[in-house]
């Protein structure tokens, strides 16, 4: 492999990895299958390409960030050997092999990434982010279109709104609501791409930290500030149609908290908390509206749901249904049935599972979980219900390493990234999905990698 990575041109040990990893950061408009293409593809043209530097980047970087960073996964992989459903384990295992591959790449073979290029990266994502929002917007107006609600005869959904002009159809949605319209759609036809709320906000929300970190950079011109300015506007009109709760309330911590540490001055920043502070109290009158009374089985009752004005109420009501209070209940019984081994990762929905029909026998519950896919919903959980406290103590330890690295750098972006990917795992089971591991695995293993080489 040394000789054959030196007989590439090294014009193109250069370029290969780096437009292969330019094609990765399109990730979420890529089916499936494309993306595992585009990860074996990134990673392959490193190995071969940057072999030669092996040596030099393992003695620079030594083993330990990489096996913080990769240990919960091979204690993960251990408790295949007590699951039942080994056949599930080992597909959990393998969708999740990004998460070992890309620090191994990035830690040992990394393509060449300096701030310029680095910058593009960020530029590329923000472009797919908007590819996606492009096709989400084709689906739902094409799909969500004349919906008969089977239920309420002659009550039809979003009448002409596949024939409608632009604006029109924009009005349609954003009264709609980003949940309501996507289920309706979906009614008809299936999506060729992934689509999810959580991780639709998590991408834009890290877009619009990108672009603020693009704002504070030095020698910006005017004009080049006033697209930025732009392009941060649609972002968050994105993340407030897409509705994660979640991803709203960072919004609410992450954004006037990076930029509050960006201001240079004193004076500067107790201006600006002074102005979130105003911001706040009339955000909490705004949100503090209880929605008026809905007459029932009409077209707005269909539409008016997951409002943002109403974010307060849905944040109670989200976490009093039952299916909610459900999982919470089965994840505590399960970590408490076996809090030091765990279950066996195999066997982590089947386990859930039994509990779900448990309650719907003994407790008077109605869960569904023919049709929807009542995952515990919180990665922590997952983890200690399928390896015990040992995995969920490893993964712990590697966000703490990892934060005290980018702590220490004084590096915020990568301090946002860690708390906004941390929190998204206590609402929604992220790394266990493709999309999810994967912008984890990248983005971690990208800005950690240059963290390290700082340290």
């Amino acid at each position: 492999m040394t000789n054959l990575g030196n007989t590439i041109p090294m014009a193109w040990r250069d370029k290969i990895p780096y437009y292969l990893l330019l094609v990765l950061c399109f990730f979420p408009v890529m089916p499936f299958g494309v993306m595992s293409v585009a990860i074996m593809a990134f990673a392959l043209s490193c190995i071969v390409c940057n072999y030669p530097d092996f040596a030099k980047n393992r003695k620079k970087i030594g083993w330990k960030p990489f096996l913080v960073n990769i240990a919960f996964y091979f204690l993960l992989g251990f408790t295949v050997l007590y699951s039942e459903n080994t056949k599930n384990a080992v597909v959990q295992l393998q969708k999740a092999l990004p998460l070992v591959v890309l620090p191994l790449v990035f830690f040992y073979f990394p393509p060449k990434i300096d701030i310029k290029r680095r910058n593009i990266l960020f530029i590329v994502f923000i472009m797919a982010n908007f590819l996606f929002a492009g096709y989400l917007f084709k689906y739902l107006t094409n799909n969500a279109s004349d919906f008969e609600v089977t239920t309420t005869p002659g009550l039809v959904l979003f009448e002409g709104l596949k024939d409608g002009n632009f604006f029109a159809q924009l009005k349609d949605l954003w009264n709609g609501s980003f949940y309501e319209v996507l289920y309706y759609a979906r009614m008809k036809v299936e999506s060729k791409l992934y689509i999810h709320k959580t991780y639709a906000s998590q991408n834009v929300l890290w877009c619009i930290l990108m672009v603020l970190y693009f704002l504070f950079r030095r020698n910006m011109t005017l004009s080049i500030k006033i697209l930025l300015g732009v392009v941060l506007i649609l972002l968050i009109a994105l993340l407030f149609y897409y509705y994660s709760l979640i991803n709203l309330l960072l919004f609410l911590v992450l954004v006037p908290g990076y930029i509050f540490y960006k201001i240079p001055s004193k004076k500067g920043r107790v201006a600006f908390a002074s102005l979130i502070f105003l911001i706040c109290i009339g955000l909490f009158s705004f949100l503090n509206t209880s929605p008026h009374e809905i007459n029932p089985q009409t077209y707005e009752e269909y539409t008016q749901f997951e409002h943002p004005q109403y974010i307060l109420d849905n944040i109670a009501t989200m976490f009093n249904n039952d299916d909610r209070y459900a999982i919470n209940k089965c994840n505590a019984d399960l970590i408490a049935s076996s809090s030091v081994f765990g279950h066996g990762l195999g066997d982590v929905q089947d386990q859930l599972d039994s509990c779900y029909d448990n309650l719907n026998k003994t407790a008077g519950y109605s869960l569904d979980t023919k049709t929807q896919n009542l995952n515990p919903h919180n990665y922590y959980a997952f983890l200690w219900i399928a390896g015990g406290i040992v995995v969920l103590l490893a993964f712990l330890y590697m966000l703490f390493f990892n934060f005290s690295i980018g702590f220490k750098n004084k590096d915020l972006l990568y301090l946002a990234l860690l708390l906004l990917i941390a929190s998204n795992l206590i609402a929604e089971s992220t790394l266990s999905r493709a999309h999810g591991i994967l912008f984890f695995a990248l983005w971690n293993s990208l800005l950690l990698t240059k963290n390290l080489a700082r340290a």
